[in-house]
């Protein structure tokens, strides 16, 4: 408000026409409240001054006699000790005062003591007229700072806990191999005991060796830790092997050499135009099993595929799981990919981080990035002694054939992984290494590494795979969706189940949200969106899995799920670990408005403003905005913008629009951005400071 200027008035006329006329409406069309029963604050820096009226008790009405109820009266009470002042009257010249005058007055009123011995920002001022009060009140306030996503996605390793971790399955796993070889007396069985032996003492010596000790980094006990998993994952495939070795006959078997690449651009080109859509851009194939009944199991009619996109991600896996599986066993061991990951039922992040691992998708990765050299070396002597480029649209076409991966696993089980060039190269740009002085970059998985610990893959995607072999169940609550989630047990990643409609959406929109990420990091532009860092399918059922950012990492308190709508946003707050949503904030607002500095909520307003441009620009909507109160943060970022506006939302907001049936409960892009935007300045209230003023002036 600026003093004396066009948005200020003076204390009387604001007095006269808000707090004593009763005949004052609100402008809101939804609220049906007195205008003398709202609540009005005037924010400034760190201070607020609020504005209630009432009609004035019975203990005050002595103060007051007949004559001066006609006028503009005025007192102060202390609400530290009680001490109150005589009722005055307001002269003409003081209701002539400038409002913003006058509530500045009360910010710095603090300086200055009274009778009382306290501050006048102890005191409670009351203008009485016609036995209407309107009292001001001065209180302290803190603005909220925002976090929003951060420029390095990082995970913060808490060591005791992983060791305290390792060491618990060291215990279950020795008393497992007791059991186990208690009840076997060949000659042969004591030799797998000894060797299994051995190597639970060498696991035991290393949770208890130098580099485990404080003085270690945090990397490299982090390293030594994932050394140690790696070691009990491997006593976990001996004792299985041992179980399987004397506990049934061996099985005959014809198996192919191992890690078998089999080239399949002669099969999707021989296939004509008729094949899916999703399978277009898949160019090679590996088993990691390589048995004759994978392939059959994986070479399935388009019938069969259009009948398994019935079952969800999760019974498919569980099905596969439970495949030749001994009743005691949760799951399959995958040791020979770079980092070994255990498969469990139920845990789609296990595949994925098995699939990411296997030696044969990191075989692809090297002939991929090969083939990636050879064809732009190619491109540039055609160019050369031609003198002519390629066409945008030829270009475009061999970065498609190339762009997903399919990896056959044990029981015919299959992962496909979708832009597998282009999420790897955004995952080196957005993760971080265990230190700064682990660098990566795109080739570095394909280089080779002369030490034993390094496995050919450098230590970004390493620490992914590691974070996606352990999930569990998460159940998301605001949304509406009713998808499947699953969240890894670090809480860095969020695994979402799409359905074929979904993911194929994004499949579309994918080449443009790199390129929008990609230029926010280049040009360092505040973005809210929570990156996507995987897209995938497991078990060729057509339903896909996102990977994606945990918003929330590290951050507690209140949560809200919000898309700038009232209709149906209100969540039962009462519930345990409830997510709350648009009503529910806009009725905490009230008491507890969440105000923030003008130069944070420029940049807010700023980047909800350039994402949305961006989304609406590929018509993409229905996208939320999730955030967190924690302590005097808020932590915010966009989350399922992956929906774009298809033609049956189309047609339904065409038919209801023309019919007149109320207002349409599907808007277009360019509606839903306006709404979002508004809804956003709504929520987050700026609170101006001294100099913005100034600011303005110099900026525009």
């Amino acid at each position: 408000m600026e003093m004396y200027g066009r948005h200020d008035i003076s204390l009387g006329a604001f007095l006269e026409k808000y707090c004593f006329n009763g005949d004052y409406k609100c402008t809101s069309p939804n609220c049906n409240v007195p205008m003398n029963q709202h609540v009005r604050r005037f924010v400034h820096g760190d201070v607020c001054i609020t504005i209630t009226c009432n009609t004035i008790g019975h203990s005050n009405v002595d103060k007051i006699r007949e004559e001066q109820s006609k006028q503009v009266m005025f007192w102060s009470r202390c609400e530290q000790c009680g001490w109150s002042g005589a009722a005055r009257r307001v002269s003409r010249l003081a209701l002539g005062v400038s409002l913003g005058t006058y509530v500045r007055g009360r910010a710095l009123a603090g300086r200055y003591v009274r009778a009382c011995p306290h501050p006048l920002h102890a005191h409670a001022h009351a203008f009485v007229h016609h036995l209407t009060t309107a009292c001001f009140r001065y209180s302290k306030i803190t603005p909220y700072e925002i976090q929003l996503p951060p420029d390095m996605i990082s995970i913060n390793y808490d060591t005791k806990q992983m060791r305290d971790n390792l060491i618990s399955q060291l215990n279950e796993l020795v008393q497992k191999g007791h059991e186990i070889f208690s009840g076997l007396s060949d000659g042969d069985a004591e030799k797998d005991y000894q060797s299994f032996k051995q190597h639970m003492e060498q696991i035991h010596l290393a949770l208890t060796s130098a580099s485990l000790h404080e003085n270690n980094t945090t990397a490299g006990v982090v390293r030594s830790l994932w050394s140690v998993s790696d070691r009990i994952i491997t006593g976990e495939k001996m004792l299985r092997d041992a179980q399987d070795k004397w506990s049934s006959p061996p099985a005959k078997t014809k198996s192919q050499p191992e890690n078998a690449v089999e080239d399949k651009s002669d099969l999707d080109d021989s296939s004509g135009d008729d094949g899916s859509k999703e399978n277009s851009g898949t160019t090679y194939v590996f088993n990691s099993d390589n048995n004759k009944d994978s392939e059959k199991e994986h070479t399935g009619t388009e019938e069969d595929e259009e009948k398994g996109d019935k079952k969800t991600v999760r019974q498919i896996l569980s099905q596969l799981l439970s495949n030749n599986q001994p009743a005691n066993q949760s799951g399959m061991v995958l040791c020979s990919g770079c980092v070994p990951v255990v498969v469990r039922a139920g845990e789609l992040g296990s595949v994925i981080a098995a699939t990411l691992a296997s030696l044969t998708y990191l075989t692809y990765r090297r002939t991929q990035q090969r083939h990636n050299t050879q064809t732009e070396q190619e491109e540039n002597e055609n160019t050369n002694s031609t003198g002519k480029d390629k066409s945008d649209g030829d270009k475009a076409k061999l970065a498609k054939s190339n762009d997903h991966v399919e990896v056959l696993l044990k029981d015919g089980l299959v992962c496909r992984v979708y832009y597998a060039s282009q999420f790897q190269r955004l995952r080196h740009q957005l993760l971080s290494p265990l230190s700064a002085d682990a660098k990566c970059n795109c080739n570095d998985d394909a280089k080779d590494r002369s030490d034993a610990n390094n496995k050919g893959l450098c230590e970004i995607e390493e620490g992914f795979i590691r974070s996606l072999a352990h999930c569990v169940p998460w159940a998301a609550r605001g949304g509406k969706s009713g998808s499947t989630f699953c969240k890894t047990k670090d809480d860095r990643y969020v695994l979402k189940e799409m359905t074929k409609p979904e993911w194929q959406q994004f499949l579309d929109f994918a080449p443009h949200y790199f390129g929008y990420v990609n230029n926010c990091r280049q040009n360092k532009l505040p973005s809210l969106l929570a990156r996507i860092v995987g897209v995938y399918s497991v078990g060729g059922a057509g339903n896909g899995v996102l990977v994606m950012e945990n918003v929330w990492y590290g951050a507690g308190g209140t949560r809200f799920d919000l898309k700038g709508s009232s209709r149906h946003r209100l969540a039962p707050p009462a519930a345990a670990n409830a997510v709350l949503m648009d009503e529910n904030l806009l009725n905490l607002r009230w008491e507890n408005p969440l105000y923030i500095q003008s130069h944070t909520a420029s940049v807010l307003f700023a980047a909800v403003e350039r994402d949305t441009h961006f989304l609406t620009s590929h018509t993409v909507m229905d996208y939320s905005l999730l955030l967190g109160v924690d302590g005097n943060t808020l932590v915010l970022g966009i989350i399922d913008y992956i929906r774009t506006f298809t033609w049956d939302k189309k047609l339904e907001h065409l038919v209801k629009k023309n019919l007149g049936s109320g207002q349409p409960t599907v808007v277009s892009p360019e509606q839903y951005k306006s709404r979002f935007c508004s809804a956003t300045r709504k929520y987050f209230l700026q609170c101006p400071a001294h100099w913005d003023h100034l600011y303005s002036t110099i900026h525009g």
